[in-house]
């Protein structure tokens, strides 16, 4: 490794990362709130659990049904709840972008919280 070369996240699991946490997710619902399924490999690499919290950048809303996507580009701050891998939308967010389940998001995953303490993905 190079002087000053950046060290990679690395969990006490020994996952590494690869790249940009870029996904596109599917849009669920449970009946009383929607949520994205958070993939495997990030769930394992960053240890989430039920209580984290997930940041990033929401990019874009790709709509079911249809060929449009909508460039958002908002921040997000979202808490898994229910079961550790479902990253729940709050209702505000679901509103103001009128997302349905079957509607895909684009997210740019930053940082985790777990425990209170903050991490850079």
């Amino acid at each position: 490794m190079l002087q000053g070369e950046e060290i990679p996240y690395r969990s006490v699991l020994g996952f590494y990362k690869e790249g940009t946490d870029r996904v596109i997710l599917k849009v669920m619902g449970d009946g009383s709130s929607l949520y994205v399924e958070i993939p495997s490999h990030l769930r394992n690499r960053a240890e989430v659990v039920v209580g984290s919290r997930l940041k990033g950048k929401l990019k874009r809303v790709y709509r079911a049904g249809r060929k449009v996507e909508e460039k958002v580009d908002w921040d997000f701050d979202w808490e898994v709840e229910g079961y550790w891998n479902e990253l729940h939308i709050p209702q505000e967010v679901v509103s103001a972008l009128g997302l349905r389940p079957g509607d895909y998001l684009e997210l740019v995953f930053q940082k985790v919280v777990n425990y209170g303490e903050e991490f850079e993905l």
